[in-house]
């Protein structure tokens, strides 16, 4: 697991990696070491005290091993690459530093950085992600130019610079603005993410602010690494995180996925279809709804340009209304190419004048 380490401490969904150890070890018929878990989780963050934090989260797993390394470093996540070595003690010798290359994942998860437009290296990144995509990305090709919506939040740099650390059918999970569901930036975003990715879930919250003190609303987005005709869930969580995950242990989110994956059994209980809306599920406790949306039809709205958000509705949430729809034209009205008559003399008459024009004296000016 690659993790972009930012403030765990906001958000349970990325904040599984202190509960890996305990749940890895009950839940394997052959237990795994604290060291062989160490082993498999990386972490990144360009700042000192996230970066920080994450090590000593990690080391508190087992103070008393003296292998205790995790594998966290401090770079620009821009900067690094797949393959690249990066120097990590020696979990038997504390005098040796081996030169460890990063490795793809099977799972990258982040909070990625909001940073303001204006702060965004766009030039820099956009010259980056053309060496890598410009045979590859047709998102980012306009005509044959190659050309990175300059209004790009800075996470989507993240999002694309993500793809290379990943296996095939690897899982991308992070937190972000809601604001690309329906941005025109969002529609290249859109793209990218259909061309490379099946887009399993879009997560909201209707019940808090993830984030306390920032006024941005966000969402939770996961996706799987390589092309499927699966729809995507949006879901909907209609209570805080601390109600919904009180343990917050991993087998807690994988009920959650597991409930949410199930939502459309006709012999699963814990859940009743809408009765307005095709394809949405309310979970009976009322804690959950589920808006499960077609790959064709988020292929479809690249072009038509609907604003995803709707989607946590239904798939058409106006489409209750379409049989009854008429064209007003020319059946309820009708009306011609305007008329223009060039100039019309100004209503500032002689009283004379107006005995044989009888204007009324609101509409003119007499004298």
């Amino acid at each position: 697991m690659w993790s972009c380490v930012r403030d765990r401490s906001v958000n349970p969904f990325v904040r599984y990696e202190q509960k890996i150890e305990a749940d890895s070890l009950t839940r394997r018929d052959t237990p795994i070491s604290h060291q062989q878990i160490l082993n498999q989780i990386w972490g990144n963050d360009i700042s000192h005290f996230p970066a920080t934090l994450s090590v000593i989260s990690l080391y508190k797993q087992k103070v008393d091993d003296t292998a205790n390394f995790p594998r966290i470093i401090r770079k620009d996540f821009f900067s690094i690459t797949p393959s690249q070595t990066i120097a990590i003690p020696d979990n038997k010798d504390i005098d040796k530093i081996n030169q460890i290359p990063i490795p793809k994942f099977d799972a990258v998860i982040s909070n990625f950085p909001f940073i303001q437009q204006e702060d965004i290296p766009n030039e820099i990144l956009n010259t980056q992600f053309e060496s890598e995509f410009a045979k590859t990305q047709t998102a980012f090709l306009n005509g044959s130019k190659f050309d990175i919506n300059g209004k790009s939040d800075y996470y989507i740099y993240c999002f694309y610079n993500s793809l290379k650390f990943l296996k095939d059918n690897g899982t991308l999970s992070a937190i972000t603005s809601n604001a690309w569901l329906g941005k025109n930036y969002g529609l290249q975003f859109k793209k990218f993410l259909l061309d490379n990715f099946q887009i399993k879930y879009i997560v909201k919250s209707n019940a808090e602010h993830w984030f306390k003190d920032s006024k941005v609303s966000t969402i939770f987005i996961t996706l799987e690494k390589g092309t499927s005709k699966e729809p995507t869930k949006f879901i909907t969580v209609n209570e805080k995180l601390e109600t919904l995950f009180k343990d917050k242990t991993l087998q807690q989110f994988e009920d959650f996925y597991t409930e949410v994956d199930n939502c459309n059994n006709s012999k699963n209980t814990n859940w009743n279809e809408d009765e307005q809306f095709k394809n949405v599920f309310h979970k009976t406790d009322k804690s959950i709804t589920v808006s499960i949306v077609e790959q064709s039809h988020l292929l479809k709205s690249l072009a038509s340009q609907e604003n995803w958000a709707t989607y946590f509705v239904s798939q058409n949430p106006l489409g209750v209304f379409e049989k009854k729809l008429i064209n007003p034209f020319p059946s309820i009205y009708d009306t011609g190419r305007g008329t223009r008559t060039g100039w019309d003399e100004m209503h500032i008459i002689s009283n004379e004048e107006n005995k044989s024009l009888k204007i009324e004296k609101t509409f003119c000016y007499l004298f």
